[in-house]
């Protein structure tokens, strides 16, 4: 009896964890949406790779002349400088090049201001931009305008790094989910093969378990949706009969 219960709390906590391992991704997933804008580096990173333009609140250098006269305005105005072409060229005077890092012909910039309000008071862009390759397949992140006065100039901002909490968290219910198909196909062998010892309390503990998941997510759920429900058919009478009020009125 003691190895029974022992075996089903196991099985209960296994399984329990599974589902958390579920959850905690899709809560920890950053996500951008191509209807909002965005400022930091990760989020730009992130929205260059999942739609392959930049935020809308990015302006060109041109745009920015045309729109406000210099850059310093535009920056004021809650806007950032980014998709002009990148030059690769290489350069002397600096202390690192991008041709280091990446292989593709045709790039791109864009400012990204920690403290905007510093860039503003000193009537610069800063030092801190990323540089983008034309199919936003590789983003790099240079906080020392592009390697001019140090190395390493360019750090690559890869996809996976930048949800990297929630990715793992998927790699490890992956493989929480893998050890359990395999107790549970050894289990059941086992128990064809008549060594039910595996097997046992292992039945019982998947079906506690489901209960469990009822009793915390079902009935609360519809504990609060009676209640709204019946609130909701009061609102909608009252408005009905003050509808009817103001008719026989007229």
């Amino acid at each position: 009896m003691h190895f029974k219960i022992k075996k089903s709390l196991i099985v209960f906590l296994c399984l329990f964890v599974t589902v958390l391992l579920l959850i905690l991704p899709l809560a920890t997933r950053v996500r951008v949406s191509e209807k909002k804008e965005y400022f930091s580096a990760e989020r730009v990173a992130l929205y260059l790779y999942e739609y392959g333009h930049l935020p809308s609140n990015f302006l060109t250098k041109e745009e920015a002349k045309e729109r406000y006269g210099s850059a310093a305005q535009c920056i004021a105005d809650g806007y950032n400088v980014g998709g002009d072409m990148f030059s690769a060229e290489l350069r002397e005077d600096y202390a690192d090049w991008i041709g280091n890092y990446s292989q593709k012909k045709e790039l791109f910039e864009c400012d990204i201001y920690p403290d905007r309000d510093a860039c503003i008071a000193k009537n610069t862009r800063g030092e801190v931009r990323l540089v983008y390759s034309a199919d936003c397949e590789e983003v790099y992140f240079t906080d020392n305008h592009y390697g001019q006065f140090e190395t390493p100039g360019f750090t690559l901002l890869k996809k996976f790094s930048l949800n990297a909490l929630s990715n793992g968290l998927w790699i490890a219910f992956g493989a929480v989910c893998a050890v359990q198909v395999l107790f549970l196909a050894a289990a059941y062998i086992a128990k064809c093969l008549g060594k039910s010892a595996l097997w046992y309390g292992t039945g019982e503990a998947i079906g506690d378990f489901f209960a469990f998941c009822f009793e915390l997510i079902v009935i609360p759920v519809c504990l609060v949706a009676y209640p709204v429900h019946i609130l909701l058919q009061k609102h909608k009478k009252r408005r009905e009969r003050r509808k009817g009020s103001e008719e026989e009125e007229k």
